[in-house]
């Protein structure tokens, strides 16, 4: 056994091996969401400090990443092998890699010689033959994505070879400025150690793409001036356009981020109602809510039927932010890919077809109705919208700017992780022409 094998990066290589098996069969077996999962492991266990964790965590969703290759190659249950073969993929080697090829009988220096390929596909494939695994078959990049799940994509990403690319890569954070004065904002966060690059056509749009350290624990966020928010999820804030004095129900508000953004655009003038099924889900609100000091937000749990008592018709606007397959989150959350499945993508299509019918009753004559969901498949998005507008003639799809180009849309917009490393969501206003309640 060589000295790495005995030294710090076997024992760490061990660990992770252990902590990545527990995890993937939390997913695999009872659909367990990864990112919960690994939480919950870290906090039982508190001797694993913070560069530990990042480790951990990478480790697992390179697994995840790679898995579809590590299916079809065979090797998906045989840890150390898939753990190695998915840092050769991404081009990482060190010492926990090199460890695992050990162990999987890939001399080092094999293992050193596979890393120097130029692509992902042919790193991965010098891995499996130095491993002797029989398999030598070629790897299409498509295939990280399930074959379910690239069916159900609109027929443009059917045929974008950009997509399969961007997943695999690991996303920045993104920052919603809750201040006018950004310059400072940026500033002061990097005293605090993180770099922050403003959007160049949404300047409180902060990118942070290299994330070491919480930044829920600097004086700037305990502050309130900034909440942690996707950029392509601002979007569908963006789209809604909400204005002072206005009065805004956030359906399925959850832990309330849109809900803050409305708050914001409207400054602090006018109401919004937050709801949810969920009550719980709202008390993460309440105190972002409090932090920030918006006195405009009432927060209540909603059951899905029909809009709150005296509140029918009472809204300039309704955003609904359905629950989804979150597929638009896969670079995320990339064992979303494989814990997912048509089957639950046409049950959530129902749950949105209903929620969008039952809310549209909180739409006041000439008001707003928002529609949208961080799914990339069309069953989820396109499709509800038009098979809403053929049962309601009330409403109209109204164009408005894409936030990350300028230009005006046709009243629906998919953002996607090219547009700005972002994740993927999808949007819809429409405008009641309804001249009665």
């Amino acid at each position: 056994m060589s000295t790495t094998q005995d030294g710090i990066s076997g024992a760490r290589a061990r660990f992770c091996t252990q902590f990545v098996q527990e995890i993937v069969e939390g997913v695999l077996t009872r659909g367990e969401a990864a990112d919960n999962a690994a939480a919950l492991r870290f906090k039982r266990d508190r001797r694993i400090g913070s560069r530990d964790r990042r480790f951990l965590s990478n480790a697992l969703f390179a697994y995840f990443r790679w898995y579809g290759w590590l299916r079809k190659a065979g090797i998906a249950g045989k840890m150390e092998l898939a753990l190695a073969a998915a840092f050769a993929a991404e081009g990482i080697g060190g010492g926990p890699a090199v460890v695992w090829a050990e162990s999987a009988g890939i001399p080092e220096q094999e293992f050193r010689a596979a890393l120097k390929h130029s692509s992902a596909a042919e790193r991965f494939e010098a891995v499996l033959a130095a491993a002797h695994t029989g398999n030598h078959g070629t790897f299409s990049l498509r295939e990280v994505i399930p074959d379910w799940a690239d069916k159900l994509l609109p027929r443009e990403l059917q045929e974008e070879e950009r997509l399969p690319l961007w997943l695999q890569k690991r996303p920045p954070m993104w920052l919603r400025a809750q201040t006018e004065q950004i310059t400072e904002l940026v500033n002061d966060l990097m005293k605090s150690g993180f770099s922050a690059e403003a959007h160049v056509h949404v300047p409180g749009a902060l990118k942070v793409a290299d994330a070491r350290g919480s930044l829920y624990a600097t004086p700037e966020f305990q502050k309130g001036l900034f909440e942690l928010q996707d950029f392509s999820s601002q979007c569908i804030g963006m789209a809604c356009m909400a204005r002072p004095g206005e009065r805004w129900w956030d359906v399925c508000a959850g832990g309330g981020g849109k809900t803050l953004q409305l708050a914001g655009m409207m400054q602090r003038r006018g109401t919004i109602l937050a709801t949810d099924i969920r009550a719980y889900k709202l008390e993460d609100l309440k105190r972002r809510a409090a932090r920030a000091a918006y006195p405009n937000i009432r927060c209540a749990e909603w059951n899905g039927e029909a809009p709150p008592r005296g509140k029918k018709g009472m809204f300039d606007g309704v955003l609904i932010d359905a629950p989804c397959s979150s597929s638009g989150r896969w670079r995320r959350n990339p064992d979303g890919r494989w814990s997912a499945s048509a089957e639950r993508v046409e049950e959530l299509a129902g749950i949105q077809s209903r929620i969008l019918e039952a809310a549209c009753a909180g739409v006041k004559p000439g008001g707003v109705l928002v529609y949208a969901t961080c799914s990339l498949f069309e069953r989820e998005d396109e499709r509800i919208v038009k098979d809403f507008l053929q049962k309601h003639h009330e409403y109209v799809l109204e164009p408005f700017p894409d936030p990350a180009t300028g230009r005006k849309t046709d009243g629906m917009l998919r953002t996607l992780p090219w547009s700005a490393d972002c994740d993927a969501s999808f949007v819809a206003r429409m405008r009641s022409i309804s001249t009665r309640g």
